[in-house]
């Protein structure tokens, strides 16, 4: 089998025969030192090893993405808060933008609002944390 010149190599597996103290070493990129010629070295914990990394960088990317979405409902929510302030006249357009602002407020931390069900529907249990002065007036 190929010998491997590196010490940067990283090894996955190493046998020792302790009546020999012979060492066979499995390398994640495949090479393999210690094994006669002729030996056939099968390798499945590559597949395994690949895959979990695979699937590790799909949830990193996952993250990434969660929290990039998360900074974009974070901005969403400074402008509706910003547009309450500047409609408090207009009935109609504030209670749209505050339903708007509970709703992503709701998203991205369910105990700072009420869900947008129960903020439509009047169901009083306001969380404490929830501002009240950006609340519309009930009529």
């Amino acid at each position: 089998m190929t010998e491997s010149n590196t010490e940067s190599e990283e090894l996955l597996f190493e046998l020792i025969d302790f009546n020999t103290n012979h060492t066979w070493k499995i390398y994640k990129d495949g090479q393999c030192d210690g094994f006669p010629e002729g030996v056939m070295v099968i390798n499945r914990a590559l597949l395994v090893i690949n895959a979990l990394q695979g699937r590790i960088r799909q949830l990193e990317e996952a993250l990434v993405a969660n929290m990039m979405g998360r900074e974009d409902i974070r901005d969403q929510i400074n402008l509706l808060h910003l547009a309450l302030g500047i409609h408090r006249d207009d009935t109609s357009k504030y209670e749209q933008l505050y339903a708007a602002q509970q709703a992503l407020s709701w998203v991205q931390d369910k105990s700072l609002a009420l869900s947008p069900y129960s903020m439509i529907m009047g169901i009083p249990s306001k969380p404490e944390d929830c501002l009240d002065e950006s609340h519309p007036t009930q009529s």
